[in-house]
């Protein structure tokens, strides 16, 4: 995917746009910082970790990435979210994620050269309250054992206004949060339902998005809103709509495609299951 220029404006403390790692004594990283893209309460953040690694571990290792348990993790995608943007030698596996203990498990093959490695994690919500925030990195063959680690804090605060100039990936707008949240959403037949998901988009595009009523069992779509396109998206915007049910019964899907129209696989498409009953 392609890189673009995006200037993401975001209210943060000067001090806490670059959080700077507060090392314990028994410390084997030399330094490092963790960058958001935005402090505010409640936000869609991307997190870039940055860590002078000493190394010695070998070539099956893992790095963990501790968060606090008022970080959430309702438009984060574990095959995709996480990105090696500078792998310092080092050939990583695919990340795992423990929803539960939030915390994002990076192993490699082969271990990084002692030096910088960053990585990137996407889509994480802040904590809904301004506060301090305890965060850990820590390394180590495996999960049992902890070689090098480091704990720091992350202030998420309303703070100043500040603009800041990123390099942002291009990534599709997402879909999620369906209302109702039933799998599929049942619908009494000549009977209407309220419903609203929520559009995301990590770089912060105006998304384009079209509701289709099912195709086999039919009805209409009606009171969307707001209407398309949507912007504000990197925090995620919710949008409501009604579905009216015909006399026909059975199950099929309410289709929603989303496009940024700035490439990717644009537009993307997503079904929302139902079933129409008596």
């Amino acid at each position: 995917m392609k890189n673009i220029l995006m200037k993401i404006s975001v209210k943060v403390l000067l001090a806490s746009l670059l959080m700077t790692l507060i090392l314990p004594a028994h410390a084997d990283f030399i330094s490092g910082s963790d960058q958001l893209s935005d402090s505010r309460p409640d936000r869609i953040v991307n997190h870039l970790f940055t860590i002078d690694y000493a190394g010695g571990i070998g070539n099956t290792g893992e790095f963990r990435f501790i968060f606090d348990d008022n970080f959430m993790f309702p438009y984060f995608v574990i095959g995709s979210d996480v990105e090696i943007v500078n792998a310092n030698g080092g050939v990583f596996d695919a990340p795992t994620f423990d929803l539960a203990a939030k915390i994002v498990t990076l192993p490699w093959t082969s271990e990084p050269s002692s030096g910088t490695v960053q990585v990137r994690i996407k889509k994480v919500t802040n904590p809904s309250s301004e506060g301090t925030y305890d965060m850990n990195i820590e390394a180590g063959p495996d999960s049992a054992i902890t070689t090098h680690s480091a704990s720091y804090k992350v202030a998420i605060t309303s703070g100043v206004a500040v603009t800041a100039l990123v390099v942002a990936d291009q990534a599709n707008p997402t879909l999620s949060n369906i209302y109702p949240s039933t799998n599929p959403i049942l619908i009494t037949h000549d009977s209407s339902q309220g419903m609203y998901f929520y559009v995301h988009d990590v770089n912060d595009d105006a998304v384009s998005y079209v509701i289709v009523p099912p195709a086999t069992i039919g009805g209409s779509i009606g009171s969307e809103t707001p209407t398309s396109p949507v912007t504000g998206t990197q925090a995620g915007v919710k949008v409501s709509f009604i579905y009216f049910a015909g006399a026909t019964r059975g199950n099929d899907n309410i289709v929603v495609s989303l496009s940024d129209s700035i490439g990717g696989d644009d537009p993307t498409t997503y079904n929302i299951p139902i079933r129409v009953t008596r």
